[in-house]
């Protein structure tokens, strides 16, 4: 017979009772387990979103002092951004021995250095923009200098190892810059250095977007100026499936070098409307008025001494512009008519040759460009007309033909065709002896 449990004080003890005991305790001990796993679960939950807070809290620092160099301009966009556009030609001229370009124009087949333009593109903020476009170039070396003799510009490089070896300096051609205020569509404005808002050619003269090689001789010979130094207001508003817009400035002119000699600025201004659909045609008109004065200074005295600035040339010109671009699915038309009217004071003309001087003038030029594009080959016709009176003839007229090749994203393989014919009039009976041949190739990519 077993010896029944008994406490510890002698008195027997219930054995159901000590079991009951026994598994109270153990429920209490496992619900304090369970409590303090809660908690230890709940310490390290609080200690990875401590860690995480931190983490968060410095990379805010790190954009808050990044911020502070470098403000934000919006969701996606960057502070600066360059791209640009480069070609390379290579191109050959024919003359007749009878031309007067023989012996003045080079005309052997040449390889050429042609564009190589950087643009450098900033919005420090949401409100302002800031575009700068250079052009490198080898000149001055190669341009024709004093007497028909070429430019060398090729030196000894004194900075290098030994300073035996030459190296040819060069400049470059600053296309444009300026700064832009632009909160609304409607209203910017436009301060510094820009190309003056004419036209098609003038504005969208980047080889990989002009389809013709051969450049219209309003634009080669500034009816309207190139590039203006001043101040430019512009806007467009949309209605319907219609775009209009405009452009007003006030500038130097062609003033020489960066500063105003006179008191007279030029002022000009442009209009266009543009219908993305059913077809793309956009229509443009332009016009601007200047006078224009070159002073030549001299020393007047010398005790007191005084400089005397003579007024040498004195005109005033009118230009008004008209354009034209029609897309219709690969079938792209452009056309320009330009003219431009010079009127000279008495006595203020400048020379033209050892024995004239240059007289009032009506100059005007047109051109038409059509392309349609077959796949990967565009060709196209060029046509120009240009009217313009000189020393040794009146007028000019280019036929061409030429095609684009499109094989590779973003670049192009322009070839051109071109004859320059100068028409025979009642004063230059002979003028077209010197019409002339010649073809253009150019390699063009964009980046």
């Amino acid at each position: 017979m077993g010896v029944p449990n008994t406490h510890p004080n002698g008195t027997p003890t219930d054995p159901n009772q000590d079991r009951a005991t026994i598994r109270t305790a153990l429920a209490a001990q496992q619900r304090r387990i369970e409590e303090l796993e809660r908690q230890a679960a709940e310490a390290r939950g609080a200690l990875v979103t401590a860690q995480t807070e931190a983490a968060a809290a410095r990379e805010a620092a790190a954009t808050a002092i990044e911020a502070a160099v470098e403000p934000e301009v919006g969701q996606g966009e960057e502070l600066v951004r360059f791209y640009g556009f480069m070609d390379m030609a290579l191109r050959k001229l024919y003359f007749p021995d009878a031309s007067r370009f023989k012996g003045l124009v080079n005309d052997s087949a040449t390889f050429a250095l042609g564009n190589v333009n950087f643009y450098v593109d900033a919005t420090p903020t949401e409100e302002i923009r800031a575009l700068t476009e250079v052009r490198l170039t080898l000149y001055p070396f190669g341009s024709a200098g004093d007497g028909f003799e070429l430019v060398d510009t090729r030196v000894y490089d004194q900075t290098s190892a030994t300073g035996r070896n030459r190296v040819s300096w060069s400049g470059m051609v600053l296309e444009r810059s300026w700064i832009e205020w632009n909160r609304y569509d409607a209203l910017r404005v436009r301060v510094g250095y820009f190309l003056t808002p004419y036209g098609i050619w003038n504005v969208d003269h980047g080889s990989p977007v002009l389809i013709s090689s051969v450049l219209p001789g309003f634009w080669a010979q500034e009816y309207f100026p190139t590039r203006q130094l001043g101040l430019q207001l512009l806007g467009d508003f949309h209605a319907g499936a219609a775009q209009f817009g405009y452009h007003a400035w006030l500038a130097n002119g062609r003033s020489p070098g960066q500063i105003d000699v006179d008191e007279n600025k030029h002022v000009g201004g442009r209009v266009f409307g543009r219908l993305a659909a059913p077809v793309d045609l956009t229509l443009g008109a332009s016009w601007f008025w200047g006078q224009n004065q070159e002073f030549r200074r001299t020393i007047g005295s010398t005790d007191p001494f005084r400089v005397v600035a003579s007024k040498v040339v004195d005109y005033t010109e009118f230009g008004v512009a008209a354009d034209l671009s029609l897309d219709i699915g690969d079938l792209r038309f452009r056309a320009e008519l330009v003219s431009n009217k010079e009127t000279y004071e008495p006595g203020q003309r400048p020379m033209v040759s050892p024995v004239s001087f240059q007289r009032d003038r009506l100059r005007w030029d047109t051109y038409l460009v059509g392309a349609y594009r077959f796949g990967d080959v565009e060709p196209f016709v060029f046509i120009e007309h240009d009217r313009r009176p000189t020393a040794e003839d009146d007028a000019v007229t280019i036929l061409s033909v030429g095609g684009i090749l499109h094989t590779l994203a973003r670049t192009q393989l322009k070839l051109q065709l071109y004859r320059v014919v100068f028409p025979d009039t009642s004063g230059f009976p002979e003028a077209s002896r010197s019409s002339f041949t010649g073809w253009d190739a150019r390699f063009v990519t964009a980046f």
